[in-house]
């Protein structure tokens, strides 16, 4: 199984910066020139240029490695293949074949280009270029990198994670994705769990109120002054905040009600969606659990202002120190007030067991 590291490049000198922002660009020329091979070819009426027809005709042309200009070709020939599909099964649609002309685009170098040293990784740039020397210490399973640019460069590493053959025990479960409740699971055994994604839309609210309060300033600014360019310094990194705080959540493994018509009951439609994947994939009818766990994932912090996504104000009014997470379980939008729920804390988890009674 692979997963994705992302590594910021953060105090970069002056000239590696411009080697970073020159090898992006070279990787745009590549597409660039792709893009009106394949125009050319569209016009005129002749066989469309595949993978080998653009390996000749980049090939030894562009200030990048020999292997860093296939991979942009690859990702072409992706790119046509995919919108040849869509203009076929969705004319509706009106999908164009690329025709924008790129300044930039991401440097992708495959695992047998990249080279580990100690406490730095070399990317090549091809013959007669000298290579791209970052100060990383990648791990041994560390294979292809993307030099991205995101308010800033980052690099890409995929990381090799062994997976087990099979599985540690006995107990069978099923996860039910979502957005307002990330992931709804349920177990042979009939426990249950929730994690909620509440925290992410707060997180994403807050970071709009920051940028218009920054953009209403900013609009009384002369356009690249000095004080314009250090707000947009500080909207760049309230949105790379907002961004590594949200992929923190969602990285970490109310609510709405389903009636039975037949027996009356009430459960999570969450759970209950889980529970019917018991039937479809194991064959097992499960019953929907009476009980489950609520959990928000993020750290348990004690401040006194709430820094926590989904922490109401109201709490803080009453104490001059934020609870815990585990002795707050406030009640979802959707819940009707027919049912009476039981918080039950578990000190020292983190987590809180809603009761229906």
């Amino acid at each position: 199984m692979k997963t994705m590291h992302v590594y910021r490049l953060n105090n970069l000198s002056p000239t590696l910066f411009r080697r970073l922002k020159a090898a992006q660009m070279e990787a745009a020329r590549v597409w660039n020139r792709c893009m009106e091979l394949h125009k050319e070819a569209r016009m005129t009426h002749v066989p469309w240029p595949g993978a080998m027809d653009l390996h000749h005709l980049t090939r030894g042309r562009f200030a990048l490695n020999a292997q860093a200009v296939q991979q942009v070709t690859r990702a072409f020939l992706g790119t046509i293949e995919t919108t040849r599909k869509l203009r076929r099964e969705h004319p509706e649609m009106r999908m164009k074949y690329p025709w924008r002309i790129k300044t930039f685009y991401p440097v992708k170098w495959p695992a047998q280009a990249v080279h580990r040293e100690k406490g730095r990784v070399v990317l090549p740039m091809g013959k007669g270029h000298a290579s791209l020397v970052l100060p990383l210490h990648l791990p041994e399973n560390a294979g292809a990198c993307t030099l991205v640019w995101n308010r800033g460069f980052e690099l890409h590493v995929c990381i090799e994670i062994p997976q087990a053959e099979k599985a540690p025990g006995a107990v069978k479960a099923t996860v039910d994705l979502g957005e307002i409740h990330l992931a709804a699971v349920t177990t042979s055994t009939g426990q249950a769990l929730i994690v909620t994604g509440r925290g992410i839309r707060s997180l994403k609210r807050q970071r709009s109120k920051q940028l218009g309060q920054l953009a209403k300033k900013q609009s009384r600014c002369r356009k690249h002054s000095r004080r314009w360019k250090k707000l947009q310094r500080a909207k760049n990194k309230i949105c790379r905040r907002s961004e590594r705080r949200v992929r923190d959540l969602r990285h970490k493994p109310k609510g709405r009600n389903w009636a039975c018509r037949k027996c009356g009951g009430r459960f999570h439609r969450d759970l209950v969606g889980s529970v019917n994947m018991h039937q479809d994939v194991f064959g097992i009818h499960l019953k929907c659990p009476r009980s489950f766990t609520y959990l928000r994932p993020g750290p348990l912090r004690t401040r006194k202002r709430s820094s926590q996504a989904d922490t109401p104000q109201r709490c803080l009014n009453k104490s001059p120190v934020q609870p815990h997470l585990a002795e707050m379980v406030p009640l979802g939008a959707g819940h009707s007030g027919d049912g009476v729920q039981k918080p039950v804390p578990l000190k020292g988890t983190g987590v809180s067991q809603v009761e229906y009674l």
